[in-house]
């Protein structure tokens, strides 16, 4: 964690992550399975993540879910259920002491909604696809952690599971 004291997010370890310098450079979870992934393509349900990173605001994170029995590397986009993305928000850069008087920077935690659905055939989603900056040859260092589900209920708050 680059800020072990921060009241906010004290927790560790997290994961750094600097992406090889390749333009799709990503980090793939396999799961058991999300049992009803329309949740997510109808917002019943949304991914979280809490992100620090030196990156700009508005850079782009993607979760892909995907059934990695049908998806590889160059059948794009066979395999891929759906995309959800965030912006990365205005943040304290990692170290940026120009901006930021006492060189602290924030964790945020940031809602994921849905963008696409890729292939209407995909039945099983067994893998989840995180990409940050996807498309672009960058070297932001991210740290994250609690990459994590809600169900939205209709008051507006969303309950973990």
């Amino acid at each position: 964690n680059p800020l072990p004291k921060d009241p906010i997010h004290p927790s560790s370890p997290v994961v750094k992550y600097i992406p090889n310098p390749m333009p799709y450079d990503n980090i793939a979870y396999s799961i058991n399975a999300i049992f009803d992934v329309n949740e997510y393509v109808h917002a019943k349900r949304r991914f979280f993540i809490d992100i620090y990173t030196n990156a700009p605001a508005g850079t782009e994170i993607l979760i892909q879910l995907e059934d990695q029995n049908l998806a590889t590397p160059t059948n794009f986009p066979t395999g891929r259920h759906s995309r959800y993305r965030s912006p990365v928000p205005e943040i304290h850069n990692v170290g940026d002491d120009e901006d930021n008087d006492n060189n602290v920077g924030e964790w945020k935690r940031i809602a994921f909604h849905f963008v696409d659905q890729l292939d209407s055939n995909v039945e099983q989603v067994n893998s989840v696809i995180l990409m940050f900056d996807p498309g672009y040859n960058t070297k932001y260092t991210w740290y994250f952690d609690h990459l994590d589900s809600y169900l939205v209920v209709e008051d507006g708050n969303d309950e973990s599971s």
